[in-house]
């Protein structure tokens, strides 16, 4: 193995804070218009007379290719970086949501909001909770949390705008509004730097840093500086609170190098540091990939195009038990999550509340989801329960309350019953990519998280307009979420089937024991 000089990299913080803004201000104007989607979807139905069902099918299309394409965004991410493929998101939003103000049929409107603006939003959102993920390899879900805070941000700021601008300008000046709010997510865009650069710049100010010292040194010890062991120069560096872990990382001619990273000391003990090696894989570049690849063009017969597909995406994972039952449990609870939402307005009217209350109703909600996002996600850093418990839970309390709606008719409790929907809601998307990350790897993010929202994606394209045939055959709003609460629960039931079995210890990724790592102090 290639031997190089040993360099710092500093980890977990620092620009990653940049990084997480640019992925909530793209999660506060994609997922924050999703949101608000069912104030115009009470538009378009009068606007082009159409059935409960065609509506639906709009919305449907938008977040079922989003997620369906997260697979692929993800292999385009660690191909071309996050920064490129979010910058193109925004582009394709842009495009949807403008041609969509010239729609003349709801045909029009599922290949321009549907088709373009779903493309958009898979690349512009998913990319957010890959980096970010990496940048923060101890406080994955407290960044998870400000990140997805942004979908809460969006859908409590957006609704009164978008109320106003459907009374002002109707649904197709109201289209052309959203185009260009898609376009603050190219310069969010612009924050995410990619690690492998944040490395090279943290290394420069490392050098800097160093030759600094030894000047200082120099000044002071004269000729008895070069009896001094290289060793404790570079410990003469180290800021307060951290110590040195050995890592191998790819080099410039593809070797493998060893390198020294300077990381927090109580990362050592955290229950969220799978591995050395998972803490410096980027969203650009990673070594077991290249391994991967290695191994492949030396043994493997397979065509070219199939091993390009397999460097990007772990298709082994849906041979995984664990991983499929966490998948289908997606797949159940993303009936609800958000469909429930969308169709809160046109349920709020059916029920006798004014346009105006259902608004109101979606910013109340989105502040209540942004609160349990930031919450709960710290709280679930510090180790005090199992988040597997947490996972649970949070899809049992959302399908309960989505239950119950069919029973209110008040303002006020329509409201109480989405405010514990939201807090359900909240906390299992600030935990979907932790809870994959402790089961599968932090190196295998990338698949796992994409595969999944491949999986939510196949439930909002098939899930929607069976709600909406329920809705024309009852003549009944409130009967669809029957449906929708029993599919969530139902996705609860199965997590807590992994709970109550050995998946977890038989086709899981094991953690490093803190006393079976490395100590660099010694």
């Amino acid at each position: 193995m290639a031997v190089e000089e040993v360099q710092h990299v500093e980890i977990d913080g620092g620009y990653g804070w940049v990084v997480a803004f640019g992925a909530f201000l793209a999660n506060f104007c994609i997922a924050g218009t999703i949101k608000s989607y069912g104030l115009l979807n009470l538009m378009v139905i009068e606007t082009f007379a159409i059935s409960a069902a065609q509506a639906a099918v709009v919305p449907g299309l938008l977040l079922t290719i989003s997620l369906l394409i997260s697979p692929v965004v993800g292999a385009l991410c660690e191909r071309f970086t996050c920064r490129k493929v979010v910058t193109a998101g925004g582009i394709f939003c842009f495009l949807g949501f403008a041609l969509g103000s010239l729609a003349t049929s709801i045909t029009h409107l599922c290949l321009t909001v549907g088709v373009l603006a779903g493309i958009g939003t898979g690349c512009a959102t998913t990319p957010g909770i890959l980096i970010t993920t990496r940048y923060f390899p101890t406080r994955r879900s407290m960044v998870n949390g400000l990140v997805l805070a942004g979908n809460a941000a969006g859908g409590f700021a957006l609704p009164p705008l978008f109320q106003y601008l459907l009374a002002e300008l109707g649904v197709r000046g109201t289209l052309l509004v959203i185009a260009a709010l898609c376009l603050h997510v190219v310069a969010g865009a612009a924050l995410s730097r990619p690690i492998a650069v944040h490395e090279a710049i943290l290394r420069r100010r490392r050098r800097r840093r160093l030759g600094a010292v030894l000047a200082e040194v120099a000044s002071e010890f004269g000729s008895g500086l070069g009896k001094r062991p290289p060793s404790e120069l570079r410990r003469a560096s180290l800021r307060p609170g951290t110590h040195m872990v050995p890592v191998v990382r790819p080099g410039p001619d593809g070797q493998p190098t060893r390198l020294l990273m300077q990381v927090p000391a109580r990362l050592r003990t955290s229950s969220l540091m799978l591995s050395t090696t998972d803490v410096t894989t980027d969203a650009t570049s990673q070594f077991n990939d290249d391994i991967r690849r290695l191994r492949e063009a030396e043994g493997s017969c397979a065509p070219h195009l199939y091993r390009r597909v397999r460097r990007y995406l772990d298709l082994d994972l849906l041979k995984n038990p664990l991983f499929l039952l966490v998948a289908l449990s997606v797949f159940f609870m993303a009936a609800g999550a958000p469909y429930a939402l969308l169709q809160m307005p046109v349920f709020g009217v059916s029920r006798g509340l004014t346009r105006a209350q259902t608004a109101e109703i979606l910013s109340i909600v989105s502040a209540v989801d942004l609160a349990s996002r930031l919450c709960f996600g710290w709280l679930f850093d510090q180790n005090l329960f199992r988040r597997q418990h947490a996972f649970a839970i949070s899809q049992l309390l959302g399908g309960v309350s989505v239950l119950a709606l069919p029973f209110v008719q008040s303002y006020a409790a329509i409201l109480a019953l989405f405010i514990v929907y939201s807090v359900g809601i909240g906390t299992w998307f600030v935990n979907l990519a932790p809870v994959l990350a402790d089961h599968h790897g932090i190196d295998r993010i990338a698949s796992t998280y994409g595969l999944v929202r491949m999986f939510h994606g196949l439930s909002t394209l098939a899930m929607p307009p069976v709600f909406g045939v329920i809705v024309d055959r009852t003549g009944d709003y409130g009967s669809q979420f029957f449906a929708i609460g029993s599919s969530m629960i139902l996705g609860g039931v199965l997590v807590l089937v992994v709970g109550v079995t050995r998946l977890e210890k038989e086709y899981g990724t094991l953690e490093t024991p803190p006393e079976q790592q490395p100590d660099c102090d010694e």
